[in-house]
């Protein structure tokens, strides 16, 4: 029986062991975990400020009765949607900080993408902020926004806002560091998508069939030289008469042998 030989095995990352993760995914992911939990640390602070805030704004008495009626929904929303925003960066991060420790490139490139986003948003909050903190809230004259700026002041813990900057700068700088960190080439290597490999038929180790006994091509027993088998049949043994060649005796109904002269 010959059985085919087997094909070289495929060598390197892509002879079927897991690949190994390289430390810079690994840094990019832990980056990605650790704003993910600041992000909702943030989130739960902006809702321990935002009934303060809420209430505080609600009893200022503006003297325009159409800002008394809209500064409280407007201070609402603005905290809203930073603390959606802030959420929404906690459950995306954890989740693609998950797909890219398994190698995922379709959540490495929806990293970069939203990622960039984040970036941009963190970058005008932190402008925000600083223009904020040189003008702030009032500083036109008008005597309703000077009420609603003390207000706000007087209903937020004086570290809020310190941690509000604190917690911006990190996710800018942890943004452009995760970025950086899944674009280096030895991440290429683990995000690359392995090359097929190679699996063996069913029928690999089967033998093939070869062609029946006594058709041409078949194999013979040594010492025949290709001569047909013996018979068994005792009578092929006994010589015929008026010859060396053996054979079988007349049957019933046959002619009779002849009788010697």
């Amino acid at each position: 029986m010959t059985v085919p030989p087997a094909p070289p095995a495929p060598s390197g990352a892509f002879a079927g062991a897991p690949k190994e993760r390289p430390g810079v995914v690994t840094a990019a992911c832990a980056l990605m975990f650790v704003v993910a939990g600041i992000s909702l640390i943030a989130a739960i602070l902006g809702l321990m400020v935002l009934g303060p805030v809420r209430d505080a704004v609600e009893n200022v008495r503006f003297d325009d009765p159409q800002v008394g009626a809209v500064a409280p929904q407007v201070v609402v929303w603005g905290l809203g949607v930073g603390i959606g925003f802030n959420l929404v960066v906690a459950v995306g991060l954890a989740l693609l900080g998950l797909f890219n420790l398994r190698g995922s490139n379709g959540a490495r490139v929806t990293t970069w993408v939203v990622v960039g986003l984040f970036l941009l948003c963190g970058v005008c909050g932190l402008l925000l902020q600083g223009v904020s903190g040189v003008t702030p809230i009032g500083g036109g004259g008008d005597p309703d926004s000077e009420r609603l700026a003390r207000a706000m002041e007087a209903a937020t813990p004086s570290w809020y806002n310190s941690v509000s900057v604190g917690v911006a700068l990190v996710d800018v700088l942890a943004y452009v560091a995760i970025v950086v960190l899944l674009a280096l080439p030895a991440a290429n290597e683990f995000f690359r998508k392995p090359a097929p490999q190679w699996e063996p038929p069913a029928d690999y180790l089967t033998p093939p069939a070869g062609p029946a006994p006594g058709a041409p091509g078949a194999p013979t027993t040594p010492g025949t030289s290709g001569a047909p088998p013996a018979s068994s049949d005792p009578w092929d043994a006994v010589p015929r008469e008026g010859g060396s060649e053996p054979g079988r005796p007349p049957s019933e109904g046959g002619s009779p042998p002849p009788r010697e002269s």
